[in-house]
């Protein structure tokens, strides 16, 4: 479902060396490492947000380096959120629903859903503006996911969160995992937080000076 093949690429001092890793479909992967090792280049990459300069990456089994971001179908979730910050918290979960032309019950039915089951219920009227910032990553995740997409890829979903909001995460993952099985991938310094429900670790290795 996900492969890199020898994938590397440079901006400025940062270098990505050769990098190989195949996920098979439906599997849950947790990337690891230190910081600054390039772990979200390699979920950038995947996204279609970095160019890739070497190698190959391949999803759903087809030649991807040049595929559109719009076109990967992938559910992700950054770092820093990025939500639509004149959107209320309902539109924004309900963007890629709004994209892919849901009907309007239908919709509303999985915004909802996923407003239960994140306990965003109380706040689909706000806008990111007025939410904490564990709020914000939860309507992200929420996003994220809202079109059951078959490939997902997280970067630092257990960021700014408590453990009550962590639990929310990982029960919201496994339910995905036991329902519509996507291939998932989770870029995380926390990773006894999705421990149960991951496949396997790759962790990226520490890069001499000038790399990262």
């Amino acid at each position: 479902m996900i492969e890199l093949i020898d994938v590397g690429l440079q901006r400025g001092s940062f270098r990505l060396p050769a990098t190989s890793l195949k996920i098979d479909a439906r599997q849950c992967c947790v990337i690891t490492g230190a910081a600054g090792t390039g772990k979200t280049t390699i979920a950038e990459a995947l996204c279609g947000l970095q160019s890739i300069d070497t190698g190959t990456l391949l999803l759903r089994d087809q030649v991807a380096n040049n595929i559109p971001v719009a076109q990967r179908g992938i559910g992700y979730l950054p770092q820093d959120v990025a939500l639509f910050p004149n959107m209320s918290v309902s539109a924004n979960i309900g963007f890629g629903l709004s994209v892919n032309r849901w009907p309007k019950e239908k919709k509303r039915a999985r915004i909802s859903e996923l407003a239960d089951q994140l306990q965003l219920n109380e706040l689909l009227q706000r806008v990111p503006r007025q939410l904490s910032g564990g709020q914000q990553k939860r309507v992200a995740m929420a996003r994220a996911i809202a079109i059951f997409p078959d490939i997902i890829c997280l970067d630092e979903p257990f960021v700014s969160l408590d453990d009550d909001s962590k639990t929310l995460i990982t029960d919201l993952l496994s339910d995905l995992r036991s329902k519509s099985a996507p291939t998932i991938l989770v870029v995380t310094h926390q990773p006894q937080w999705i421990t149960e429900i991951s496949d396997f670790e790759y962790r990226v290795q520490s890069r001499s000076a000038n790399t990262a």
